[in-house]
């Protein structure tokens, strides 16, 4: 009990001083920072105050979603694909992982999301491992169970989270938890969605969820406005990435996660022409493998393995 006070008493502190300092970088910067192609108003050349840089880095794992973050020492994992991509996602960060994994997030029990954590929980000591609780009886996921469990023997922390939680990952790195509120009979609407706030740039994670809660987070008043990188929720499929949330959150970024050629028809034309609507500029792993987004905590800056964006304002 002594660890999870310490913990969210400074996760607490951490949050207020995140939103003031945001808050004063908003209310002096002139509004949303900007990314490569569309350089903001408030960009410095020294970033916000303090803060070291973060990266996000969207995995090519094919048909499936991984996400690796981190801040200085600090570093994150979100999902890890498919069961054959776990040694992939291992070896793509293990020169940037310095000691301890310090999360890692199962977003939801579907197989192209805890796949590849079973390797993960294995391969690295990991400080705490962030899901929703909701199980399945699938291979996938005892794997990710098992590896789980023998993790908690050496130390490793469990946190079952739902909306409105605030969780610190250490460093600079606080978590809002928008999604979910409880389980319901979709595993993709069980997801995890996570909002980083990082300076004043804002990082969305959708997991899978649909239109559903994308409209229940909605109402709830909890998505943040003018996110500079939206990681696309399932896969752009034609059921998520709703108007209303697009319209809300008025990404200047989005990057969905598929395979070249999948089964599922992913990326759907439906999703496509809602994000260009936004005016949004597109990024896919299918198309840019691993896509990239920096932040000073005040501007970011895409980078990709490959090729152009797959749209953007002007082609």
């Amino acid at each position: 009990m002594k660890k999870v006070a310490i913990v969210v008493g400074i996760a607490v502190v951490a949050i207020v001083v995140l939103v003031i300092t945001g808050g004063m970088l908003k209310g002096n910067g002139g509004g949303s920072s900007g990314t490569s192609e569309d350089k903001g108003t408030g960009g410095t050349d020294s970033g916000a105050a303090g803060l070291p840089g973060l990266t996000v880095r969207i995995l090519d794992v094919g048909q499936g979603d991984s996400i690796f973050i981190e801040e200085g020492d600090v570093e994150i994992l979100i999902d890890g694909g498919v069961v054959d991509e776990g040694k992939t996602v291992m070896n793509d960060i293990r020169g940037s992982v310095e000691g301890k994994l310090d999360v890692v997030v199962c977003t939801h029990k579907d197989a192209d999301h805890v796949g590849g954590l079973a390797d993960v929980l294995k391969g690295f000591d990991v400080g705490q491992v962030w899901w929703n609780g909701d199980t399945a009886d699938t291979g996938a996921f005892r794997g990710f169970s098992s590896a789980l469990a023998q993790g908690k023997v050496k130390g490793t922390q469990e946190k079952i989270v739902r909306r409105g939680d605030v969780l610190w990952a250490g460093g600079n790195l606080v978590f809002s938890v928008l999604n979910p509120t409880g389980m319901t009979g979709s595993s993709n609407d069980n997801g995890i969605v996570l909002n980083l706030m990082y300076g004043i740039t804002d990082f969305l994670f959708e997991a899978d969820v649909s239109d559903t809660v994308e409209k229940s987070m909605l109402a709830a008043g909890v998505l943040p406005t003018d996110v500079n990188m939206l990681k696309v929720g399932h896969h752009a499929s034609k059921t998520s990435s709703c108007t209303e949330l697009l319209s809300t959150v008025r990404p200047k970024v989005a990057v969905y996660s598929c395979g070249v050629g999948n089964s599922y028809g992913f990326p759907t034309q439906d999703a496509l022409v809602r994000l260009k609507n936004t005016k949004a500029t597109i990024y896919g792993t299918d198309v840019n493998g691993t896509v990239t987004g920096t932040s000073d905590g005040v501007s970011v800056k895409i980078t990709v393995d490959r090729g152009d964006a797959v749209w953007k304002l002007g082609t």
